[in-house]
């Protein structure tokens, strides 16, 4: 199973279909809002060197980080498989 953590703001309409899309595919996720956390955005911008969220990291034992800006299924479905 991966760990996948996600960089959310509260009014991203992007990151509810991340989540809505992660449920759907019964996966759970760590959530970090940086609206409500900022000093946590520099890890943000770091793995992705965007300013966009989502930012969805996806990590699997043995394999390296995959990280995926904005609502973009394949990319994600790619990821996590």
């Amino acid at each position: 199973m991966p760990t996948i953590t996600m960089y959310t703001t509260q009014t991203c309409a992007s990151c509810q279909m991340v989540k809505k899309w992660l449920t759907m595919k019964d996966l759970k996720w760590e959530e970090v809002r940086i609206d409500q956390f900022p000093e946590r955005q520099q890890e943000a911008i770091d793995l992705s060197s965007s300013t966009t969220v989502p930012v969805t990291v996806i990590e699997k034992p043995g394999s390296m980080k995959s990280v995926v800006v904005g609502f973009k299924p394949a990319q994600l479905a790619e990821a996590i498989s």
